[in-house]
């Protein structure tokens, strides 16, 4: 996808010390569920290359299961993989009087 967004949201006592974005310490967005959250936006125009980058988290000794929830949505704004035929036959349907700004999004997420 040419944009996507990626939400960070360590589990309770997990934090995340730092990552390899920008320097500096992390900063959050508002909590969720009494958890931090961490937002990335990344976007390219035309050649677009992986986005590398990672993450230190501060764990206590005492934890156990889970430590972050990564979740991602990439948008296809532009290109060969903005519509699929299903999706151009469904666009079709509106009424020429309409306006219509469509683009293919996916999503997905772990926990690790």
């Amino acid at each position: 996808p040419d944009h996507i967004g990626i939400i960070l949201s360590p589990y309770p006592n997990v934090h995340l010390e730092k990552w390899t974005i920008v320097d500096g310490p992390p900063l959050a967005c508002p909590p969720w569920n009494n958890r931090e959250v961490y937002f990335i936006y990344y976007a390219c125009a035309s050649d677009c290359s992986p986005y590398n980058f990672s993450l230190t988290l501060k764990v206590p000794e005492t934890h156990r299961g889970p430590l972050l929830t990564i979740a991602v949505a990439g948008h296809f704004l532009h290109g060969e993989n903005q519509r699929s035929l299903r999706f151009k036959n469904f666009l079709s349907q509106f009424p020429p009087w309409s306006v219509v700004t469509p683009w293919t999004s996916s999503y997905t997420s772990w926990e690790y």
